[in-house]
């Protein structure tokens, strides 16, 4: 009953962060906040329990994919970018690819935790729809939810999305 609690909470305050599409990464870290305050009230708190260790591994999830999200680069960010800087990978990519693969890694270590998986869909909803990301993160993200929600049984719907993240995803192909 604890779990469905949880996944419920967590799927409503991430669906109004998608489809309220906040204005600004301050709008998005509180949304996220109360998506990571609502899990930390909803689960018991006994100390070193195992309940108590999977809601301090939910909690810090919740933090790692608030963190990530309002940490990745804007098209602005990238658009910054010196002309030399396309010649070798510029730090700002190198440390965006180290959070999405930790996002990732964490996703698949606690694949036995649906809140986990939950987050993880959250997470690549949020970065996959947000336009002021650039369109190879966007389609990195919408990769990602596609094969999550496949191994979950779900499909992703991405006919809305622009036709060049279409076609980096498709290239990975999820499918």
């Amino acid at each position: 009953m604890k779990n469905k609690v949880v996944i419920i909470a967590t799927t409503l305050i991430t669906l109004s962060a998608v489809f309220l599409i906040p204005e600004n990464k301050e709008d998005t870290r509180r949304l996220l906040q109360r998506a990571q305050s609502t899990l930390t009230h909803v689960l018991p708190n006994k100390k070193g329990s195992p309940d108590q260790k999977k809601a301090e591994i939910i909690k810090t999830f919740h933090s790692q994919k608030m963190r990530v999200l309002n940490e990745l680069p804007l098209k602005r960010d990238l658009q910054g970018l010196e002309q030399g800087d396309s010649h070798y990978t510029p730090e700002l990519l190198k440390s965006f690819a180290k959070k999405m693969a930790s996002i990732k890694e964490n996703t698949v270590t606690y694949a036995h935790i649906p809140e986990i998986q939950v987050a993880a869909l959250d997470f690549y909803a949020l970065c996959s729809d947000r336009e002021e990301y650039p369109l190879s993160i966007r389609s990195l993200c919408l990769f990602n939810r596609i094969k999550l929600a496949k191994a979950q049984g779900e499909n992703v719907d991405i006919s809305g999305y622009p036709l060049e993240m279409k076609k980096l995803v498709i290239q990975l192909r999820p499918f």
